[in-house]
């Protein structure tokens, strides 16, 4: 192989993920719409997982940080929680906490993860 097939080859992979992402995308915008937007939330307060997730990221933005990382106290007032236990996402609920100040009210990242998701699954589910 020369140097040119090799960079032709790696352009093409490139180019195809690329493009699946972008399906992927287009899907999940297809989809879901002004779920992507940050501010939108009322598609989350229906009731089931969706608003299970969103409940546990809005107490968790509002609680004063505590040992353990992730502990949520005001959520069940007689029974202490995480926010892993709400599915909330935690490993972008956290660094997110640290910026609630200059978040918008409401603010939820659900719909860019669903985006992320769905870009990601048509990019792996490529042969």
């Amino acid at each position: 192989m020369t140097a040119s097939s090799i960079s032709s080859t790696n352009r093409y992979h490139y180019l195809t993920i690329a493009m699946a992402s972008l399906l992927g995308a287009g899907f999940a915008y297809y989809l879901y719409g002004n779920m992507l937007s940050p501010s939108e939330v009322g598609w989350l307060l229906n009731e089931g997982d969706s608003f299970q997730h969103y409940i546990g990221w809005h107490f968790f933005r509002r609680e004063a940080w505590s040992w353990p990382l992730g502990s949520l106290i005001t959520l069940a007032n007689d029974i202490n929680t995480s926010i892993v236990f709400t599915d909330s996402i935690p490993l972008l609920a956290l660094p997110l906490k640290i910026f609630h100040a200059w978040l918008p009210d409401p603010f939820q990242y659900l719909g860019l993860a669903l985006l992320s998701g769905y870009s990601k699954f048509i990019v792996r589910s490529d042969p």
